[in-house]
């Protein structure tokens, strides 16, 4: 059952109004101080989740600092992903991702590794608890086997960490939809959570060709990277997840785009991530909450290293709009899906589309040789 809505001073739909009605924009990307959410006081987690619903609304995007993520897997991960790149592409092409195999390993055009959930990755979920799997998502995870176990074992503390900080931030997320800080805690059980490696090359682009086009993140990350493969800006649809949680080592290159068309950067911040809204939680709230354009320009002239973990449910969630989000002004926009099945079908969809599209754009390909 829903929460009172008073928790937070107003409802979810009271606080987008007024904020619609101000025509409520940003200039930069807030930075939320998340601690509270560990502190047994409700009231430091509401002051958490008051500034989040703000930024969701206003922006759809956040840093969150005082994560609980520790300095050295963060180091670590990034040292994995610089060796892991530094390899042979004969190496790298060994877990090449292949579509029959869910679009896990390397991608050879924007240098990618992706790899998902995996049981023994998770250190909340018992390992008894079923793991059910859609079928065109349930191919194993491939590992260049050359690094060792040394390799994985530093990518796997990033991934637990960041598992952890996820499900933190779904309390607060509840909270802002005026529920029950648990209310999405079983559908995060084994979720879908896609992690991915990325580097962009040091490069001299064209403003006008950035390193991933403007688009509205995507669930799977063979989408994001095997369209920005080419350079040329393209636009996709939303990313399959609830929520993306990106981390970035120094270069810049992320960009967010304001409802009056203006791009505004989102630097890297030592000691924190980027968080922001993805299709899941679009669907959820009736589009309360908007996942935002955004893309990235590498303009550098050094390498960008960076990692986004797309946390979605489980994959046997099925996703409907929540009752705190709706009202006789404001009907529900959105039939029920099953996550995984929603998940496959608009990765399938997104590849398709990505394809033809470099098919038929032979000044695109030229761009990239």
């Amino acid at each position: 059952m829903p929460c009172a809505a008073g928790l937070l001073g107003r409802s979810l739909l009271e606080t987008h109004a007024q904020l619609q009605a101000e025509r409520a924009s940003f200039t930069e990307i807030p930075v939320i101080d998340i601690g509270g959410l560990q502190s047994s006081m409700l009231v430091d987690r509401l002051a958490v989740a008051e500034k989040v619903r703000d930024a969701c609304i206003r922006a759809g995007f956040f840093y969150v600092s005082n994560h609980g993520v520790d300095q050295e897997v963060i180091d670590g991960l990034f040292a994995a992903s610089r060796r892991f790149f530094a390899l042979p592409l004969e190496e790298k092409s060994k877990v090449a991702v292949k579509e029959d195999q869910g679009f896990k390993g390397y991608e050879n055009k924007k240098e990618a590794f992706n790899f998902g959930y995996e049981p023994s990755l998770d250190p909340d979920t018992p390992g008894d608890v079923p793991w059910i799997l859609t079928p065109d998502l349930q191919a194993p995870n491939v590992w260049p086997d050359v690094l060792g176990d040394e390799w994985k074992k530093d990518v796997f503390a990033y991934y637990g960490q960041v598992l952890q900080l996820g499900r933190r931030l779904l309390k607060a997320f509840a909270l802002v939809l005026d529920l029950p800080e648990t209310y999405f805690d079983a559908d995060f059980v084994r979720p879908g959570a896609i992690m991915t490696l990325l580097r962009y090359p040091a490069s001299e682009l064209d403003p006008n060709n950035p390193g991933i086009g403007a688009h509205r993140d995507y669930e799977c990350t063979f989408s994001r990277s095997y369209a920005a493969s080419y350079q040329a800006c393209e636009t996709y649809d939303n990313d399959i997840k609830g929520f993306t949680i990106l981390l970035q080592e120094d270069t810049n290159g992320l960009q967010v785009q304001t409802p009056e068309g203006n791009w505004i950067e989102a630097p890297p911040k030592p000691g924190t991530f980027v968080v922001n809204i993805a299709n899941f939680l679009e669907r959820w709230t009736n589009d309360v909450l908007k996942s935002t354009t955004h893309r990235v320009y590498n303009l550098s002239r050094k390498e960008r290293y960076s990692c986004p973990i797309f946390f979605g449910p489980n994959y046997n969630t099925k996703v409907g709009v929540i009752s705190t989000c709706v009202s006789a002004e404001r009907p529900a926009r959105y039939g029920e899906v099953v996550a995984g099945e929603h998940v496959a079908a608009q990765l399938y969809k997104s590849v398709i589309n990505t394809k033809s599209k470099i098919h038929d754009d032979s000044s695109t390909s030229e761009l990239m040789t």
